[in-house]
Order: C-alpha cells, then sequence, then structure tokens
C-alpha cells in the first residue's frame, strides 16, 4: 500500500514538472535566449527570427510605410501586404531583400554608453526611423547623423524591448541604403491588379478607339462578348495579350498627376478587367504616353481597385493594341497537340479511333494495331493547326451541318472526368469546289476548309501505313526516267558501274546530282499519307512529273516501280505508287531531286591549266587576268586590290552552277542578252570560250543569276554570291 502511495506521489511530482516546463516554454516563447545572443554577437539585432516578423513601420519626413504579414488561403500562407499609404500587395523579392538586410546587418562598432549624446549625434532628429514586431520582441532602429568615418557612415541607435539588448552603433553606408526603405521600393510592381485565371470579363479600347469585349468561358478559353458573333478568341494570340499583360510591370513608379500629363488626350489602350469574384472591383487601367523620366518606357495608369502610377516598357503597348479582327480564332480546336489525348471522326459509316498509349498511340477504328508516336502526332497536329473561312450569315441546311454528316472529337487528359476537356466539331458536306463545310460546337462558328485542310479530318487507316515505300542500295540503283514539268531525262547504271546520261541526249551527267536522286529514291519515304483513295484534287490524272525506276532485289530479280507526282502541297507534293493504294506527299527534299535536270555543272569552271587568259566584260570596261602558276593575276584593264584579283580568281576556278533549269535558247527576261558580265576565255585547248551572267531572280529559296556557257544548249543558274563576285569587279 505504502509502495503504491509513493509512486502516486512520484508521478504527480514527474506531471507536475513536466507541466513547469511547458509554462517555460509558453512563457519564454518568442523571446530571446542566450545562446542566440551569443551566435549574433557581431549583428545590428541581438536576435532575429524572419518567420515572427509581423509587422514593420517606416517613417521618414512625416510619411509612414506600414506593412503587415497577414495569412492568406486555406493553406495557412502568409503574405506581406502594404498598409500605408497604399493597401497592396508588397512585392515578395523586395520584402525577402529588406529582411535578409535586417537579419545579417552588422555594425561598424558600438558606441560607449558614456559617449552616446542623442543630440550631437542626430538621433533626437533622425533620418529615419524602423520599427519591427517580431513576435514578443520589438525593435525600434533610428538612424542619425553622418559620422566622420569611415565616409558615409551614420549612427544608428537599436531600442529593444522582449529581451534583446538595445545601443548605440556606427553603421555603413551600405547599409543604410538598404535599410532605407519606402512604398515603391516595396509595393508590388504588377500594374494589371488581377491575373488572367481570375478574371470573367475583359474589355480593351484600342488606340484606334475600336472596342474588344472578351468573357472567359474557363479553362484558358475565351469568347467574344456581344461583338464578332461571339466566337471563340484565338487561344495562341490572346495568349499573346496575356503575356504582355504579365509585363506591364513597373519599371519606376511615377505621381499620377505626372500620368495624366503624359497620357493626355492622345491615342492610349484603355483596359476594363472584371474579376469573376463578386464584390471585387473592376481594374481600370490606361497605358500610353511616354514615360517622363524614360524615352524607352510608356505610362501605366492605374484608376481602380486603387491609384497607382508608373513607367512599364514600350514593348508591352502593340500586343495590349491588338486589334479584335486578329484575336477572331480560325482555328478548328484550342487544344494544342500536346494536350490531346484521343481523336474520334466519325464520317458516315467510316470512324477513326485514336487514343494515347505508353510512348506512341493504339488505333481501335476503322482497324486496330499500334501506330508511332510521330506519326499519331503529325496527324493530330494537322487536326489542331487546321484553320478555314469564317462565314457570317450560314444556311446549316445548304452546308449538311442540320444534320451534320460527321463529327469528330478531340479529348484531353485530365485526373477526372470535370479537368478533361472535350472540343467538338461538326462537318458537313463537300461543295462543288471541294472545299468542306464545318461548325464548332463550343462557339457556333461555321467555317469552310480547303480540300488540303479538309483531308485531316478523314476517317480512314492510313495512320496504320509505313512511310518507308521501298529501299535499295545505291549499287543495286539499274535505271530512272523522270518525264514532266518540262523534264524529259533517262540515267542507268553502265557496265563499268558509273552512272551515264541517256536523255537529253549527247549531254553529259553531273555525278553528284545523279548521287543525290538515287540516294534518295533508293529510301524512299513518304512525308505523310494523306488518303486511301485519289480524287481530283491530287492533280494525279495531270501529273506534274512521272518516274521510272528499276533496281535489283536479289533473288527477286529487277523491281520496277512507277511514282506519279501531282499538285504540291505543304511539305512536298502528292503522289502515288503505281499498283497501290493510297496517297502520300513525297517531300520536298526527293522532289528537288528529281526534278532537276542532271546535266553537267562544271561548264562554267575556269582551269588554269586548260586557260591562258581571261577576259571579263562590263559595260565597256574589261579586266584582263592571265594566267599564273594555278591562278590568275592581273594583265591590265580597271584597276583592282591584288586580293580582290585574287578572290576573282578563286571563283573562277570553282565556278560551278547550282542546276540547269531549261534546254534550248535562252527566255526573255533573263537577262542573256544584255548580260551583267561577259567572261571570254582563251584555251590552249579546245579553242576559245564564253560565258554570260545575266539578271538576278530567285530559285528554290534562293538567290541567283541565269547564266549561259558557249556552246552549251541549257540555260543554269548560279548562287548570287559567286555571280556578284565578278559582276563588282567594274
Amino acid at each position: 500500500m505504502q509502495k503504491g502511495v509513493r509512486r502516486q506521489i512520484v508521478n504527480l511530482g514527474l506531471v507536475v514538472a513536466a507541466l513547469g516546463l511547458v509554462g517555460v516554454v509558453i512563457a519564454t516563447q518568442g523571446r530571446v535566449t542566450t545562446s542566440e545572443k551569443d551566435a549574433r554577437s557581431f549583428n545590428l539585432l541581438t536576435a532575429f527570427r524572419e518567420d515572427d516578423v509581423s509587422r514593420i513601420v517606416a517613417e521618414r519626413d512625416g510619411k509612414r510605410l506600414v506593412i503587415e504579414r497577414e495569412l492568406t488561403g486555406d493553406a495557412g500562407d502568409r503574405s506581406w501586404n502594404i498598409k500605408e499609404p497604399v493597401a497592396e500587395e508588397a512585392d515578395a523579392y523586395a520584402i525577402d531583400k529588406f529582411l535578409g538586410s535586417l537579419e545579417f546587418a552588422r555594425f561598424v562598432r558600438r558606441i560607449k554608453p558614456e559617449e552616446v549624446n542623442h543630440a550631437e549625434l542626430g538621433l533626437d532628429a533622425p533620418l529615419f526611423r524602423l520599427d519591427v514586431a517580431m513576435g514578443k520582441v520589438r525593435y525600434r532602429l533610428t538612424v542619425g547623423k553622418e559620422a566622420a568615418s569611415p565616409p558615409g557612415s551614420r549612427y544608428l541607435e537599436v531600442t529593444a524591448e522582449g529581451g534583446p539588448e538595445s545601443g548605440v552603433f556606427l553603421v555603413a553606408r551600405d547599409l543604410i541604403k538598404e535599410l532605407e526603405i519606402d512604398a515603391g521600393t516595396l509595393r508590388g510592381r504588377q500594374m494589371m491588379p488581377y491575373t488572367s485565371n481570375q478574371l470573367s470579363h475583359v474589355i480593351i479600347t484600342g488606340t484606334d478607339g475600336a472596342v474588344r469585349k472578351l468573357k472567359s468561358t474557363g479553362r484558358d478559353r475565351w469568347q467574344f462578348d456581344g461583338m464578332e458573333r461571339e466566337v471563340r478568341v484565338s487561344r495562341d494570340v490572346f495568349d499573346q495579350v496575356l503575356t504582355q499583360f504579365a509585363r506591364t510591370k513597373a519599371e519606376h513608379f511615377i505621381e499620377p498627376t505626372e500620368a495624366e500629363a503624359a497620357l493626355g488626350a492622345g491615342k492610349n489602350v484603355h483596359i476594363e478587367l472584371t474579376p469573376k469574384e463578386a464584390g471585387r472591383p473592376k481594374g481600370m487601367i490606361e497605358v500610353g504616353g511616354r514615360c517622363p523620366k524614360s524615352e524607352n518606357d510608356v505610362v501605366a495608369l492605374r484608376r481602380s481597385p486603387d491609384l497607382v502610377a508608373a513607367c512599364v516598357p514600350k514593348s508591352v503597348l502593340p500586343a495590349l493594341d491588338t486589334p479584335a479582327a486578329d484575336l477572331v480564332d480560325k482555328q478548328l480546336f484550342a487544344l494544342r497537340k500536346d494536350e490531346v489525348e484521343s481523336v474520334l471522326v466519325v464520317r458516315g459509316d467510316k470512324k477513326l479511333d485514336l487514343a494515347r498509349k505508353e510512348s506512341g498511340f493504339v488505333m481501335r477504328s476503322p482497324v486496330q494495331g499500334d501506330v508511332g508516336l510521330e506519326t499519331g502526332n503529325r496527324r493530330i497536329e494537322a487536326m489542331v493547326r487546321a484553320t478555314g473561312e469564317l462565314l457570317g450569315e450560314a444556311k446549316l441546311t445548304e452546308l449538311g451541318l442540320s444534320p451534320p454528316a460527321g463529327k469528330v472529337t478531340l479529348r484531353s487528359a485530365g485526373e477526372s472526368d470535370a479537368a478533361v476537356v472535350e472540343e467538338v466539331v461538326e462537318i458537313g458536306t463537300v461543295s462543288r469546289s471541294g472545299k468542306l463545310a464545318v461548325r464548332r460546337v463550343a462557339d457556333g462558328a461555321v467555317m469552310m476548309l480547303d480540300a488540303d485542310t479538309a483531308r485531316a479530318l478523314d476517317a480512314d487507316s492510313t495512320l496504320m501505313r509505313s512511310l518507308k515505300l521501298f529501299e535499295f542500295e545505291n549499287a543495286d540503283f539499274r535505271s530512272l526516267e523522270v518525264r514532266g514539268r518540262g523534264l524529259e531525262q533517262k540515267i542507268h547504271r553502265d557496265a563499268s558501274g558509273q552512272i551515264a546520261l541517256d536523255l537529253p541526249k549527247g549531254k553529259r551527267a553531273d555525278t553528284a546530282l545523279t548521287g543525290d536522286a538515287v540516294s534518295e529514291l533508293g529510301r524512299l519515304t513518304a512525308d505523310r499519307w494523306v488518303s486511301e483513295s485519289d480524287d481530283p484534287s491530287f492533280g494525279l490524272s495531270t501529273p506534274e512529273l512521272t518516274l521510272k525506276l528499276a533496281f535489283s532485289a536479289g533473288d527477286a530479280g529487277v523491281k520496277e516501280h512507277t511514282v506519279t507526282v501531282g499538285a504540291a502541297t505543304t511539305g512536298g507534293a502528292f503522289a502515288k505508287l503505281g499498283g497501290e493504294p493510297g496517297v502520300f506527299i513525297l517531300p520536298r527534299r526527293t522532289l528537288d531531286a528529281v526534278g532537276t535536270w542532271f546535266l553537267d555543272r562544271t561548264v562554267f569552271t575556269v582551269t588554269p591549266d586548260v586557260a591562258t587568259q581571261v577576259v571579263l566584260e562590263r559595260q565597256g570596261k574589261k579586266l584582263v587576268l592571265e594566267r599564273r602558276a594555278d591562278g590568275f593575276v592581273r594583265a591590265s584593264g580597271v584597276e583592282l586590290a591584288p586580293q580582290r584579283v585574287a578572290e576573282i580568281s578563286d571563283t573562277l576556278i570553282a565556278l560551278r552552277a547550282e542546276a540547269a533549269i531549261a534546254l534550248g535558247p535562252e527566255k526573255p527576261g533573263q537577262g542573256l542578252e544584255a548580260p551583267e558580265v561577259v567572261v571570254r576565255i582563251e584555251r590552249t585547248a579546245f579553242g576559245p570560250k564564253s560565258l554570260r551572267i545575266g539578271a538576278g531572280d530567285s530559285w528554290r529559296g534562293q538567290s541567283i543569276h541565269y547564266a549561259r556557257a558557249e556552246g552549251v544548249d541549257a540555260t543554269y543558274v548560279i548562287a548570287k554570291t559567286k555571280a556578284r563576285v565578278l559582276i563588282d569587279a567594274f
């Protein structure tokens, strides 16, 4: 019994002791410990706990700046807000920087108490004063007059309540600058009071006075409001406008009266922002004019919810002033390629059902099977990038849209059904001109698509087809015949293994060009498949080119293929493989390789071992060059520096055309009847030879000059960079 009583007494004592310790912890919570003091013996503030700082007041010249830390949101996050002289959120970076300066502030030396004279040190009439609330600790920092040395240093008094030591210190000039804060230093620099996801409506009045009224439909989607038939706003274009909203940040603040004067009655952009949250005031911002402090900035004046003026980057203005016509969305879908999770196309009894799967796609209809990532993405990209012509008044019945003949549905990924974005486009009928009518269900916009764009909405199985058409080694090449588009040429591999030119007769083949053509055909790969069957819009009934190819396939003997090339399109031209269903895009590089004359391009080269003299003539002037070792030097004519002569010599020796573009005589407009420059060559063999370089032009996106060589019945093109070396010699 006595043991039990003693045990209860001991337990009771332990409980009392524990409660006592808890009481001590609670009583001393927020106060400064001895270890803190020891660790910060060289810091201005004996203790500093950033998380406990809740209020800062700065006073200077009768003006007060008050900032307080407040709870925000359900997660218990804390943010700093300015209470005086304006009411707005403080800039987080500026606050962090200021608190860091306080935490690590050090003094130059401590002033002995017996040496402190508040009046003489300027502490009775201070430069500025800071009050800092940190838990149960209260600091007051009073900055006095400048000291004799070190330069710029000042006296600073720390008055502490709640435990830390007080005293007067000499502090460096840099610290004074860091502590000298005002509203302009700490206030948020964002001039737009709300972010885009907080807005329900935006009204922008441009510099032309035209109004753009927009409303949010959720999930970063916007439509016109009461104008432009309330069609959808282009996501990409409006994103650029919203980006400039975020970039409309104060470079420096100015007085509202200065802003009003700068804006004047000029052509400015007026922005009205209506937040989703009921009861919150509208944002009213005017941007324009010229900043009084910087010619590279414009003025932004926020009149609501509070009056703030600042200079902001001039570069924000063009996007803010985007015309309504440019904001109209002419794309079928607003989803981006990487956001699309599945595609469903239903047209009559045909259906295309495609969905992402791991690192690729799976097709569930019209056939089942895996589809490569690049192939699936290419088809989706064709859909999301498809644009059309918006129709004003549209008769849905006549366009086959009431009821629709088909439907395309794109779905995004989402953690829940509510988070999934689904976009639907209804499909109508094809017009006599080959255009397809469609209707965006989201906003009712009716559009017409050209035949090429409309193919992205086909419900076919071409995605399952391999892009590789056939393959052979260069050594297995036997022959190639190309006809059409002014071309008629044929090459074959002879018994010696060399590629010879059969057509046009009597011409010499260019080894590099024939090699490029054979290499391209040896790994012939479609850029993409576009249709399971032919239609007149592909231009295959009247082809641009017809290729007849033969190559050895080992034990299978010699294989022959015919490729028919039709109308040009994005990325190349429509093409069909003889005897095979489906239409594909022949890549531009392959088209260029087989569609170029295989004629020798070295007919312009001037070799010193054959040429004894070269005469350049232009507009009655001459430059005579003579052979010297492995090059040419000036003999007479126009005066040129030695380095320019060397450049001309090097150009002549390496002069090679880009390609022959036509057989037969030159054509009008090529400038060859009155050439820019004529090059006459005296040779030890074969007799003299002349070259003519004519007018400049462009060919396959390259700047060129037309050219002809004596004795060669063909017109060539030479790169402008080479031709100008000879032309500019005069």
